[in-house]
């Protein structure tokens, strides 16, 4: 460890010896010092003759060293002295973290956080006594019964309260101090819920009902009606989009029902629903399929995308086992004049060999039928029904899922992004405009919130009182996650400056994650803001509210101090509680 000044060089060894190198010469100052943790140095003199031009005689100062050692002790020697502990002038008893020395002053931090300036007070001495336990001596003399030290007057540093480091320049006249940051130990940290948009748009979808004011559009697929939305639809789907833009075209009835036909070819006939929507007819969809392309359509996601899933409406494997029941004919049979009317196992496997070469259909046939691997594999089936529709993101993802063993086998098993809505596709026949009692920015966060359940520009925003305007809002249109995301927000931007009032907004507004916050976080910075006189704008509520939590909080540290006295006291010495 070393450290020098224009003059000297103080240096600390590993073993513990400390040397002082000044006019040309190394002194040995101390030795056996393994717990030093900083050493210091100011002043020293150089020969004024090695460099005329540039030094003048007699311009060298006293040499001043200053060590601080792991226990927060502090040792010092002036001019040609000894190596003295130093004592402070102050009320109460402090132990030092960082120091430093300039030519005129000395400044420390302490084990609490706390800034003190320094200057000399003189040298002193305690000489030991008989009775009253020691004398202090102050302004001279020496003794071989005296313990000599230097005294130090302290005084503090105001608006310092969490130091860790501090330095000053060699004369004194500009200092610095790092401090950390008040919400170090803050763990009131609000939170937000997760994001239910998924789960929202899959209830808009289920919870429809043909006689709701909300559906516009119902599709068929045979006996099962499933209404739906058409902005949703047509903003997903290239075929429904097509289908729509049709039916906008046509004002008459009979038009819009040879128009969306025209654009099907003929694959989607045009009805009326229960409520008088219009209700499209997929003839050559099955039920279960367009089950399965209206949930992707609405939350990007289905139960074809899952890994292990089981799909439903596998009635071909029940069809094969009703019809192998029936041709038994168990009805009314024991279980042994089953098996005895049943062939011998060899005889059996020839004549399954020959019912299956019999009703094995040719090409032509298992075209006309439908009955090719595809329509056996549910995976390819919706495929074919997504690549109909117009959904290539679903055909694109249903590449890496196989359907094996009677489950979802998905390579890729990730869920997607969050279904987009393009405005390109669908243009608003009528408007109405509404007035909302806001800014123009403020309501832009809360539509991009509404339509993308997000908000980039809250999470990034570090204006506190925009981000306060977002939560007035949203509080008043019950929007509670956006709520809890301007919370987060605000608590990222806490400072001493505005804690007082982001709290006594909290309480005015009810936002109770950034009220918890706000009042762990006064406690915890209470002599910096009392200092401040930062708590003068909280109403009496606010204040009493704050008072029982210093109250709280301070019973916690003194039952966790007293918790450790006892666990760190030896067994003989704990107390019979």
């Amino acid at each position: 460890m070393v450290a020098a000044s224009n003059g000297a060089t103080v240096v600390a060894t590993e073993k513990g010896d400390v040397y002082l190198l000044a006019d040309y010469q190394c002194k040995k100052l101390a030795s056996r010092q393994l717990n030093i943790k900083k050493v210091l140095v100011s002043g020293g003199s150089l020969d004024h003759r090695v460099a005329p031009q540039t030094l003048n005689e007699g311009l060298g100062e006293k040499v001043t060293i200053l060590a601080l050692d792991e226990a927060g002790r502090v040792f010092c020697r002036r001019s040609s002295g000894s190596v003295r502990p130093c004592r402070w002038a102050y009320g109460r008893q402090v132990f030092m973290s960082d120091i430093a020395l300039s030519k005129t002053a000395m400044m420390f931090v302490t084990q609490e956080g706390e800034g003190f300036s320094g200057v000399w007070a003189g040298e002193c001495k305690k000489v030991e006594g008989k009775k009253d336990g020691g004398v202090e001596v102050c302004g001279g003399g020496h003794s071989s019964a005296a313990t000599v030290y230097e005294r130090v007057r302290l005084a503090k540093i105001p608006h310092v309260h969490r130091a860790v480091g501090i330095t000053t320049d060699s004369k004194g006249r500009n200092f610095g101090v790092l401090q950390s940051d008040p919400k170090t130990s803050l763990f009131e940290v609000p939170s937000v819920t997760p994001s239910c948009f998924y789960q929202h748009f899959a209830d808009l979808l289920q919870e429809a009902d043909e006689t709701d004011a909300i559906h516009d559009v119902s599709l068929q697929a045979g006996d099962r009606v499933f209404p739906a939305h058409k902005y949703i639809l047509s903003a997903r789907s290239e075929f429904f989009c097509k289908l729509f833009r049709c039916e906008r075209g046509s004002s008459d009835s009979g038009g819009v029902v040879a128009a969306v036909e025209a654009a099907s070819d003929g694959e989607v006939q045009v009805g009326e629903d229960a409520a008088g929507c219009d209700l499209l007819i997929l003839e050559k969809v099955p039920a279960d399929m367009l089950e399965y392309a209206l949930a992707f359509i609405y939350t990007n996601s289905c139960e074809l995308l899952v890994h292990g899933t089981r799909p439903r409406g596998d009635t071909e494997a029940q069809e094969r086992l009703i019809s192998s029941l029936q041709e038994l004919d168990l009805r009314g049979r024991s279980a042994l004049e089953v098996y005895r009317s049943l062939a011998p196992a060899g005889q059996r496997d020839d004549q399954d060999k020959a019912k299956k070469k019999a009703s094995r259909p040719g090409k032509k046939a298992k075209e006309a039928r439908g009955d090719n691997k595809g329509g056996a594999n549910p995976v390819k089936a919706l495929q074919g029904i997504a690549k109909k529709l117009g959904l290539a993101s679903l055909s694109a993802r249903l590449d890496g899922v196989k359907y094996e063993n009677g489950r979802i086998n998905a390579v890729n098993k990730k869920t997607g992004n969050k279904p987009k809505f393009s405005q390109k596709k669908w243009q608003a026949t009528s408007c109405t405009a509404l007035e909302m009692p806001t800014s123009s920015e403020v309501l832009q966060v809360i539509l991009e919130y509404i339509y993308t359940d997000d908000s980039p520009v809250v999470r990034d925003c570090l204006n506190v009182e925009f981000l306060c305007n977002v939560l007035v809002v949203a509080d008043q249109l019950l929007i509670t996650r956006l709520k809890e995301m301007c919370e987060t927000a605000i608590t990222e931007n806490l400072t001493l400056k505005n804690a007082a009032e982001l709290l006594q907004f909290a309480a005015v507004y009810n936002a109770e994650q950034l009220r918890l916050s706000c009042l762990q976080f006064v406690v915890l910075n209470v002599a910096a803001l009392l200092e401040a006189k930062a708590l003068d704008v909280l109403s009496d509520d606010v204040l009493l509210e704050l008072s029982e939590s210093y109250k709280r909080m301070v019973s916690l540290l003194l039952a966790w101090a007293l918790l450790f006295v006892v666990l760190a006291a030896p067994a003989a010495a704990t107390p019979q509680l």
